[in-house]
């Protein structure tokens, strides 16, 4: 299900969007910012009620002949203690971002292991591809941004190894190429460092070395300041609150200048016969902050054809 905020706000932002499209100077006027776990990957199988991969539960020891055993219980520790930190908004702000912090910065120590390499990432990959599933029309969506020279941001608290990886199995035209020219950037945790080092978390204390969905909008802001001066619309897609907040920082008008998506889906385990999602407080939430929200399982079907029309002449 795809619904619509305002179907007239949104037609205007289309339009503007357009003008500023096929004006002489739009190289540097509209910019593409993603998050990916969960908003270019599917969250759930609505038919098996199970949940699907992200960039932490694809990360496999055996990628690199290590023991899994005490990091998957670990890593299922971690979750039942803060998972519900990240997309509970009736917890208040400022718990959940301390909460969100210590669960990331304490997975990716779980995550250090100096076995690991730049090949592992590959590895862990194809042992564990089965359970990632894009949304569908990603491909075509990325093909169709490159081609007209629109740049990508991908800002992710996921693992930017691992992410990269992902993308390289959709096989995107140009990938390469737009991701040397920093026409693509992948934003997000790097399990090694400059020399292919993994990196000793312990000693991150600082909030900003650590990406995750409460400081997105001061990340975001340094990088768009360093690759992309000058930007001043943006069509921004997510799975949660804080990926449209990642904008936060950014000195534009949201009102006009900013088309937004959401994703959101629901625990099919949870979800009751007589469920209505437009009754629930969280779609409610979405719906008041997202141009359109995609209601479970959505693809980019939608969102292409929005795009189709800003660049249409």
């Amino acid at each position: 299900m795809v619904e619509i905020s305002d179907i007239n706000k949104l037609n205007a932002k289309i339009s503007a969007f357009k003008t500023v499209y096929n004006s002489k100077e739009n190289i540097n006027e509209i910019l593409y910012i993603t998050d990916f776990d969960y908003t270019i990957t599917r969250k759930y199988n609505y038919i098996t009620r199970e949940r699907f991969h992200n960039t932490y539960s694809i990360y496999n020891q055996d990628a690199f002949n290590g023991d899994q055993t005490s990091f998957l219980a670990e890593d299922k520790r971690l979750f039942d203690l803060y998972g519900k930190y990240e997309d509970d908004s009736s917890i208040d702000y400022e718990t959940r971002k301390n909460k969100s912090f210590e669960w990331y910065k304490l997975s990716l120590i779980n995550m250090s292991n100096e076995k690991i390499n730049k090949e592992s990432f590959k590895k862990m990959v194809e042992l564990s591809f089965e359970n990632i599933k894009f949304r569908n029309e990603i491909k075509t969506l990325f093909e169709m941004l490159i081609k007209e020279n629109i740049p990508i941001i991908i800002i992710s608290g996921g693992i930017k190894e691992i992410i990269i990886e992902i993308l390289k199995t959709l096989h995107i035209d140009g990938f390469d190429s737009y991701l040397d020219k920093k026409r693509l950037i992948v934003i997000a945790n790097s399990l090694l460092d400059e020399n292919d080092k993994i990196k000793n978390w312990n000693e991150k204390e600082i909030e900003n070395e650590i990406i995750y969905p409460f400081n997105k909008n001061i990340i975001i802001k340094k990088d768009l300041e360093k690759y992309f001066i000058g930007f001043k619309n943006i069509i921004i897609a997510g799975d949660l609150i804080s990926d449209y907040n990642s904008i936060n920082e950014i000195e534009i008008d949201k009102e006009k200048n900013v088309i937004a998506f959401g994703f959101l889906e629901y625990n099919p385990k949870k979800i009751k016969s007589n469920f209505n999602y437009k009754e629930d407080s969280m779609f409610k939430e979405y719906i008041s902050i997202f141009d359109a929200v995609f209601v479970n399982d959505q693809g980019y079907q939608y969102i292409i054809d929005v795009i189709k029309k800003i660049f249409s002449k």
